[in-house]
């Protein structure tokens, strides 16, 4: 359901990309050289095609995609630590829109169903190449590194209360 084995590379190749440009900027001939957009095309590419290796899908569209994250959400939720995280996200969003005038009930289902939408957005590319490692940790040994989870943090909770 999920490949614990396979290493996500989309995003350290895109950091090694970007900074070669910068410093080949000055000194190469700009009709060879890939310029920000096509490294981001290039990226975005491998960011999916990573995704789908991890879920053993041939494709974005794959179910196995949907059955493995249900699989992964199951599992991860069990990690106090990363549930505390998924509150602090929540928290920040809270108190970035208004939900005042939300009913008790609708705000125990919005809750509740939010904790999910969250994790699923450490799916996304600027978050996955962590996430990742924090699902590979919790399968194979039901825990995560703490300064994994600082890492994770960092790029999610902190990055919110920044916007």
């Amino acid at each position: 359901m999920y490949n614990t084995d396979f290493k996500v590379k989309y995003h350290d190749i895109k950091e090694e990309l970007l900074k070669n440009k910068t410093q080949n900027e000055l000194n190469s001939d700009p009709e060879y050289e890939y310029n920000n957009q096509d490294i981001l095309d290039i990226c975005d590419k491998l960011y999916r095609d990573e995704l789908c290796s991890v879920f053993y899908a041939d494709n974005i569209i794959d179910d196995k995609i949907e059955i493995g994250m249900k699989y992964v959400l199951e599992k991860i939720i069990l990690n106090n630590d990363l549930k505390l995280i998924i509150n602090e996200m929540k928290n920040v969003i809270f108190m970035m829109n208004e939900t005042d005038n939300l009913s008790d009930h609708e705000k125990q289902y919005f809750t509740q169903n939010f904790d999910f939408m969250l994790i699923l957005t450490l799916f996304k590319e600027d978050t996955f190449y962590i996430f990742h490692k924090c699902i590979c940790q919790q399968l194979t040994l039901g825990t995560i590194d703490s300064n994994l989870l600082d890492e994770l943090k960092n790029i999610t909770v902190v990055s919110l209360n920044t916007k």
